[in-house]
């Protein structure tokens, strides 16, 4: 959520992890350049739908200052961060549209139990099935300790789930419809 427009690199797909959301003493949510750790800033391939989403988002913008380098690359209607409670808020949201509850009886997934971080913990699994190995899911993810990864994202399950197919179904593959 702390992406800024100048940590996208469209060309290259990729985008740069380097800051993080935090609310200030006054509950305004604000980027700081540093993460947990040094060893969580990681450059990240991003998949097409993500590219598509930032495009399209990029494309809403009206005032200049909402498009310059260090302004949030997903911005709320202010032109500001996404609260991430306000994210936490529109996936509770979320979790009552029919569409996605249709899409998500195929999965396994309950709609109460949707979170972003259910989403993280996904994209884990399938990087570290892709790869054959926990150690680059730990890298996407920026995690410090390999254990967090086993234990909290990708553990054994990597194994045995299926592929990018189930999220491309949920969330499409970022082509227009």
């Amino acid at each position: 959520m702390g992406l800024r427009n100048v940590d996208i690199d469209f060309e290259a797909a990729r985008v740069s992890v380097n800051g993080t959301l935090v609310d200030d003493d006054e509950w305004q949510v604000v980027r700081q350049s540093e993460l947990k750790s040094r060893d969580q800033a990681r450059i990240i391939e991003a998949p097409r739908f993500v590219l598509v989403a930032l495009t399209e988002a990029r494309a809403t913008r009206e005032r200049l200052t909402d498009r310059l380098p260090n302004a949030p690359a997903l911005q709320s209607r202010a032109g500001t961060w996404i609260a991430p409670r306000n994210l936490r808020r529109a996936f509770r949201e979320l979790r009552s549209d029919p569409e996605l509850i249709d899409a998500l009886r195929d999965t396994g997934i309950e709609p109460d139990r949707l979170t972003h971080h259910v989403l993280r913990r996904t994209a884990a699994t399938l990087w570290a099935k892709h790869h054959g190995n926990l150690r680059a899911a730990q890298d996407v993810l920026g995690h410090s300790d390999i254990r967090t990864t086993r234990d909290s994202y990708a553990g054994e399950a990597y194994r045995v789930v299926g592929d990018a197919s189930v999220l491309d179904r949920i969330l499409g593959d970022g082509s227009a419809a």
